[in-house]
């Protein structure tokens, strides 16, 4: 699938997503979770084949992911809107998701550093397209087919087999709405 059908499909699902019941988004993520723990030998090996870790090491980051979606999966909804007293007669605070946001992330943890930004992400109600480090495709093909499992609708979390040129295009597609990066002081400069 090329970048732009991935594009439209992330912001299509965006539009049904973002109005998903937070409760509801949680069932998923105790899903995940517990996919997580079921898969973490299998996930493992994912990393060690990709990056060499020792697999323990591996397994011990997707067992770390799965506390981590669990932790989420359990939380207060602190997104709900809040009154608060001003001049006004009725004055609230909203939170509304922002749309598609693009993930440019790492090679050393290639679970973790996806999971801890886009499981708060599309718990907000966003929609997640991930660029992961060029040797961990294989990483990334596992999260998207992991939410699928776990019942998020096609498109919420997408990766993408793209190299670093590719960042560009997809950061000025207006329906990008915001980036995650986790990277060095030049990745940081060229995405700003």
């Amino acid at each position: 699938m090329n970048i732009e059908r991935k594009l439209n499909k992330a912001q299509k699902t965006f539009k049904t997503w973002k109005a998903v019941p937070f409760k509801e988004k949680q069932q998923a993520l105790k899903k995940l979770a517990k996919l997580l723990d079921d898969e973490s030998e299998k996930l493992g090996k994912v990393i060690t084949k990709e990056m060499n870790k020792p697999i323990s090491q591996s397994i011990a980051e997707i067992k770390k992911c799965a506390l981590m979606v669990r932790y989420y999966a359990e939380a207060e909804n602190i997104l709900q809107p809040e009154k608060i007293k001003t001049e006004f007669r009725v004055s609230e605070i909203h939170y509304v998701p922002k749309g598609v946001i693009l993930g440019v992330m790492p090679w050393n943890f290639p679970f973790w550093q996806v999971l801890r930004f886009a499981v708060p992400a599309i718990l907000a109600g966003n929609t997640v397209i991930l660029k992961h480090a060029s040797i961990c495709f294989g990483s990334g093909n596992e999260i998207e087919k992991l939410f699928l499992k776990a019942g998020f609708p096609k498109g919420v979390f997408q990766n993408l087999e793209i190299g670093h040129a590719e960042v560009k295009t997809v950061l000025e597609n207006p329906i990008v709405q915001g980036v995650s990066l986790t990277g060095s002081e030049k990745a940081g400069a060229e995405v700003a």
